[in-house]
């Protein structure tokens, strides 16, 4: 534990969003305050009734074990979300289009000299955004706008997701489980994640978080859990922000629209625009993600007319062996 001397007012040290012992320095003039040494010398001035103000003198403990940013220096809120709006503003005629017509994925072209050639052509399969000369069948035929067709039944899952904190899909490997999800969010409002490397679409905020804090995880220390969580929290409000921020701005996005943007960013921001907006929210305050995530949901429900927000993590089994032996580990219960 180490002490710190500061002489400002109490609304600087929230306002200014310090962290780390360099802020304190450096933002809050502050004074490490040695063990071996008496308070009175760290208080000369207010025994000699020179040079203060008594509402202003605070003493600032600093554990000793990591910080929960991993030494990822806090900035200003308000400097933080108009850097995500600026961001996002880039985006804002693919955002108009959102919200009045279907989003389309780049076409698969089979090789010409394919003997099916004029079948394949026809029947519009989308491409794989990674691996451009595969078909991408899993988003082939989704749901339109109003959500009433597609090759899956997702009535019993849309019941259970209104009742249930916690759903666990299961099924043997290509039965269908991930085309019902995206199915599922065709038709409802959600978030979606996934715990493939290799196949997903385009996604890589998840993995960038795995590959960040797994190299800090210690066998068995009970804050391993707390360091996932506050990363998931700003993998979370990332996509909650962006949803809020469309519907806020541009009108109501269809969900199909918003499953495809999450699902593909790549194709349509040309990089992974979640993964950006994530590496900026690690910027705010615990308490900030805490108080507007839950205030964004609330805001996204009302005006989607939808009483919950589905949160899927998709092949959530590829996470177990790379966490084995370590504390339990997970996206964040909402």
């Amino acid at each position: 534990m180490k002490l710190w001397k500061v002489n400002v007012k109490k609304r600087e040290i929230k306002d200014k969003n310090v962290s780390t012992e360099e802020n304190i320095v450096q933002k809050l003039g502050g004074k490490e305050m040695k063990p071996e040494e008496l308070f009175k010398e760290y208080f000369k001035d207010e025994l000699n009734n020179q040079n203060y103000i008594v509402s202003n003198i605070h003493i600032i403990a600093i554990s000793a074990t990591d910080s929960l940013e991993w030494s990822i220096d806090l900035s200003d809120t308000s400097t933080v979300v108009s850097n995500v709006d600026a961001i996002l503003a880039d985006f804002r005629e693919l955002f108009k289009r959102c919200c009045c017509e279907k989003l389309k994925l780049p076409i698969f072209k089979p090789d010409k000299a394919h003997p099916y050639y004029n079948a394949i052509r026809d029947l519009q399969i989308p491409s794989n955004p990674k691996y451009k000369q595969r078909p991408l069948l899993l988003m082939n035929d989704l749901p339109t706008i109003n959500g009433n067709d597609g090759l899956t039944d997702t009535t019993v899952l849309e019941d259970l997701s209104q009742i249930k904190e916690i759903m666990i899909v299961l099924g043997t490997s290509g039965s269908g489980k991930t085309r019902t999800l995206i199915e599922l969010l065709c038709k409802k409002y959600g978030i979606y994640f996934t715990g493939l490397v290799k196949e997903n679409l385009s996604l890589g905020d998840l993995h960038i978080m795995i590959d960040h804090i797994f190299p800090r995880l210690k066998e068995s220390l009970p804050k391993n859990d707390l360091y996932a969580t506050r990363y998931s929290k700003c993998l979370l409000f990332a996509r909650i922000y962006t949803l809020n921020y469309i519907l806020e701005n541009y009108g109501k996005i269809n969900p199909c629209n918003w499953a495809i943007l999450q699902l593909c960013p790549t194709v349509f921001f040309d990089y992974d625009i979640f993964e950006e907006i994530t590496s900026e929210f690690r910027k705010i305050s615990e308490q900030y993600l805490d108080e507007n995530l839950q205030k964004l949901i609330r805001n996204i429900s009302l005006l989607v007319n939808q009483e919950t927000l589905p949160v899927i993590l998709d092949e959530a089994q590829e996470l177990i062996d790379r966490f084995q032996n370590k504390e339990q580990l997970g996206i964040m219960k909402i």
